[in-house]
């Protein structure tokens, strides 16, 4: 779960608290119970663990003594995602077992297959799907005991996901198969849809790409009708998945530019620079480079409104690089010279250099000549200080070529045999080869 924003967290916070006074106020103790559970939810994500727990704790105790089954396990169970949400699983299965023993002490069943099966969950998530056989198999005898079609739909889920813990895609594929046949025979849509895109799933990490497509395009119109825009995500980021390994350059252009207008709405910013990154190739292998340019863009932008500086770093060396290969190079100098502060703000000293010199190579191509010494120089210099050796001498060969067509053969010549011992200490012959063979066009004598 993540953390609320501060600007936010205060006021939810006070509502909440307003929320549990009002009930108290009221002598309405139901309600106080859960207010007060609520309000300890909303204190764990707000990172107020002790706060958090000691609402709980009021709220099972009114619970208790009114004596409301239900009351005090929703209670108990908001406690135990509040847990989960914040990766304390320990102590969130030990309240699943405090929420088994209220409910075995009631003799409920019902609650005793819900908790178990909280216990089975937990320790999948926990990384022990082993010891998580035990209480599935329990909570799928109590369903089935009960002929209860949505719990054991959900037991049928929690199997699915424990076949997946144990690399077993087949027997997750059948169990997810039949939590889905449940969920469509008791009518609920949104679970369907939910196991709808498991089968997906599993079947794209079996490479099963076009089953996986064929039913994501399905579940996909199912949820835009829904208007569930969460799996309609979901369902598009394994679309673009099963495009990319079908070689289906139209369809993934198509789904990555929904794609990212959903995630903008959702402001899933993770989505947003997946569906740009596949936009990106789409566009390149339809050989619409000004479009994978454009989305390229849209992404640099995107990462600048959200201060991700390492990725909007990232990105505009991608789209320099883009450039240069479209013999963009006044756009090119433009993304590098951003990227190029971006490094030097976190002190990435390789791409430093690295850039440095490619700034180097546009103003060379620009016919710059005076500039891209300098920016040569720079970057030969960068990497001998950092031991970069191979780019030292790329750095230095290029600078022979800047140099010399600046009329300073003398200095050119120095430069390349400076660059073929960079090659040489490190056993790049081809380069050093290649090193030895400017040399010698600069006019430097072939050896005998």
């Amino acid at each position: 779960m993540t953390a609320i924003p501060e600007s936010h967290s205060k006021d939810i916070l006070a509502g909440l608290k307003t929320d549990v006074e009002r009930a108290r106020q009221d002598g309405n103790q139901r309600q106080e119970s859960l207010a007060l559970a609520r309000y300890g939810a909303a204190l764990f994500q707000a990172r107020k663990f002790q706060l958090g727990l000691k609402a709980f704790d009021k709220a099972v105790t009114l619970a208790t003594e009114l004596g409301d089954l239900q009351l005090q396990v929703d209670a108990l169970s908001l406690k135990m995602a509040a847990y989960q949400s914040v990766e304390r699983l320990p102590d969130a299965y030990e309240t699943a077992t405090v929420i088994l023993r209220v409910a075995e002490a009631h003799k409920h069943t019902g609650l005793s297959c819900d908790a178990v099966l909280s216990q089975a969950q937990i320790l999948i998530n926990s990384g022990d799907p082993v010891t998580a056989f035990e209480p599935l198999k329990r909570a799928f005898d109590l369903a089935s005991e009960m002929a209860d079609d949505r719990r054991l739909m959900k037991v049928y889920g929690a199997l699915g996901s424990h076949q997946l813990a144990v690399a077993d895609l087949s027997k997750a594929l059948a169990y997810f198969q039949s939590a889905q046949a449940l969920a469509d025979r008791i009518g609920d849509m949104a679970a369907s849809l939910g196991f709808r895109v498991n089968v997906a799933t599993v079947r794209v990490w079996g490479k099963q790409y076009e089953a996986a497509a064929a039913l994501l395009d399905e579940t996909l119109v199912m949820a835009a009708t829904e208007g569930n825009q969460e799996i309609e995500l979901t369902c598009l980021r394994y679309l673009i998945e099963c495009e990319r390994q079908l070689g289906d350059p139209v369809r993934l252009r198509s789904n990555a530019e929904s794609g990212v207008i959903l995630a903008l709405e959702l402001h899933d910013d993770a989505a947003v620079f997946a569906f740009y990154e596949a936009l990106v190739m789409a566009c390149f292998r339809l050989g619409r480079e000004a479009d994978a340019r454009a989305a390229l863009y849209g992404a640099v932008a995107h990462a600048g409104v959200i201060g991700d500086i390492a990725r909007e770093t990232e990105l505009w060396l991608h789209l320099g690089e883009a450039c240069m290969v479209a013999g963009l190079y006044d756009e090119a100098r433009a993304a590098y010279e951003p990227a190029l502060a971006g490094v030097r703000i976190q002190q990435r000293l390789k791409d430093e250099a690295y850039i440095v010199g490619r700034l180097g190579v546009t103003c060379a191509e620009l016919g710059r000549t005076r500039e891209s010494i300098v920016y040569h120089r720079q970057a030969a210099i960068l990497a001998h200080e950092r031991d970069l050796q191979e780019l030292e001498g790329e750095q230095l060969s290029l600078l022979a070529m800047a140099l010399a067509e600046a009329g300073q053969i003398n200095e050119a010549l120095a430069c390349c045999r400076q660059a073929s011992a960079c090659f040489t200490a490190n056993n790049l012959e081809s380069k050093a080869q290649a090193a030895q063979k400017l040399l010698y066009q600069l006019g430097a004598p072939a050896p005998a």
